[in-house]
């Protein structure tokens, strides 16, 4: 839970959900677990298709399905940050699928 807290921006971490805190988003995802598949858009916009999945489980939710998410980055101390991001019907025709970390 940590990673996910630092690829947010310092905007993102002090939503009214979070309110700066790392506390409060861990309580607010300890029950959740999302898979995700990240696509570059070019420039500081990246897609992301997620699933959500309840932890401790292997199946996703699927009275949810998946969600599309376009973010914008931002540079914090040298290092990409998602620091806004919407939810989209479909994902861009112009971007394109990004290896997954090993």
């Amino acid at each position: 839970m940590v990673a996910a807290w630092d690829m947010l921006s310092t905007r993102l971490q002090c939503n009214p959900n979070d309110n700066c805190s790392f506390a409060h988003f861990r309580n607010r995802w300890c029950n959740r677990r999302v898979d995700s598949k990240i696509y570059n858009c070019g420039g500081n916009a990246v897609e992301a298709k997620l699933l959500y999945y309840a932890r401790g489980t292997e199946l996703p939710s699927l009275s949810r399905g998946s969600v599309h998410v376009r973010y914008q980055m931002a540079y914090e101390d040298g290092a990409p940050r998602l620091d806004s991001g919407e939810i989209i019907e479909a994902m861009s025709a112009n971007c394109w699928a990004t290896n997954p970390r090993p």
